[in-house]
């Protein structure tokens, strides 16, 4: 997430054992090429403004997995 606050509520109510990394997924993300075997993105990326940047990088971290992405939206009608 980019969002602190978006990070704090999963942490103390939704997974506490889980792994946390705020960052922009517009920009390069801090995770080494082929990090992890899927990619799952569910109602952010009409959020996100470099969507080709933001798939880049998704494709980039994937080591040939699968990559999904949900709930799609036009920023202007939603």
């Amino acid at each position: 997430d980019r969002t602190f606050w978006g990070l704090y509520v999963a942490k103390h109510s939704i997974a506490p054992g889980a792994d946390y990394v705020c960052c922009s997924a517009d920009h390069a993300l801090p995770f080494p090429d082929k990090a992890f075997s899927s990619v799952f993105c569910s109602d952010a990326f009409h959020y996100i403004t470099n969507k080709r940047s933001c798939v880049r990088e998704c494709i980039r971290i994937t080591q040939d997995g699968v990559i999904v992405f949900t709930w799609l939206h036009n920023k202007r009608i939603r």
